[in-house]
């Protein structure tokens, strides 16, 4: 009798860890990639751009283009992490982001900042895995 329990007791631990890491992992693998949103503004083009790349680390660039061709940029590490469908950033600041309807990334403190994914290869900022 307890040969099967423990049986049992194992069968729903296996169970319960595989069914959680696959969703983890699944929105992880969707999530991993360049994301990025570009607004103009008067004579000024503001691209932001967060790449979110292997081991939960990323890097947010920002590149604003100004009408007279001058051009400027930053880049910042962040390192991510997924819980209840929140993705939250920590950089110079820490923000958290939610999937809208369309599959984008939506900003949580600032509705006008939605980001797209533009491509899943991100082996331009870490290298091939």
């Amino acid at each position: 009798m307890k040969r099967v329990l423990k049986s049992v007791v194992i069968v729903l631990l296996l169970l319960v860890v595989t069914s959680c890491t696959k969703d983890t992992n699944g929105a992880e693998n969707n999530l991993r990639g360049i994301w990025e949103q570009v607004k103009v503004v008067d004579d000024q083009t503001n691209t932001l751009q967060l790449v979110f790349g292997k081991k939960n680390t990323g890097f947010e660039i920002n590149k604003v283009e100004f009408g007279t061709g001058e051009i400027t940029s930053s880049a910042s590490p962040f390192s991510w992490k997924i819980e209840n469908d929140t993705i939250e950033v920590n950089g110079t600041t820490k923000d958290t982001y939610q999937f809208n309807l369309n599959n984008e990334l939506v900003l949580d403190d600032a509705e006008d900042v939605v980001l797209s994914k533009i491509s899943n290869d991100y082996s331009k900022y870490y290298g091939k895995e």
